[in-house]
C-alpha cells in the first residue's frame, strides 16, 4: 500500500490591484480587469481550489491548471477588479 502524503492548505486574501492582503506561499499577478493568476510553489500539487469575492456585489470563479486563474465580475457579470480570498487544498510533490 502507498504512504499517503499529508494535505497541505494555502489560504490567502488578494486585493483589488493584485497586491497581496494575507497569507502567503504563493504568487498573485493581476493579468486585466477582473483577472488574476495564482502561483504555488513548485512542490505543491493543488487538488482543489475555492475562490470567493469580499464584496456581496460580485461573485468570482477559477480555472484549474499549473497555475489556475481567479476572475472576479460585477452583479452584472462584467469583470470588475475586486478583494478576494481564496483556499488551495494539495499535497507537496
Amino acid at each position: 500500500m502507498q504512504e499517503r502524503r499529508q494535505p497541505e492548505i494555502i489560504a490567502g486574501r488578494v486585493n483589488s490591484d493584485g497586491s497581496i492582503a494575507a497569507g502567503d506561499g504563493f504568487t498573485v499577478q493581476k493579468t486585466g480587469t477582473g483577472a488574476y493568476q495564482l502561483t504555488f510553489p513548485g512542490n505543491f500539487r493543488f487538488t482543489a481550489l475555492t475562490v470567493s469575492v469580499i464584496s456581496p456585489l460580485g461573485f468570482a470563479i477559477s480555472a484549474g491548471g499549473a497555475s489556475p486563474t481567479a476572475n472576479t465580475y460585477n452583479v452584472s457579470s462584467t469583470p470588475t477588479d475586486m478583494a478576494w480570498s481564496f483556499v488551495a487544498v494539495g499535497v507537496q510533490t
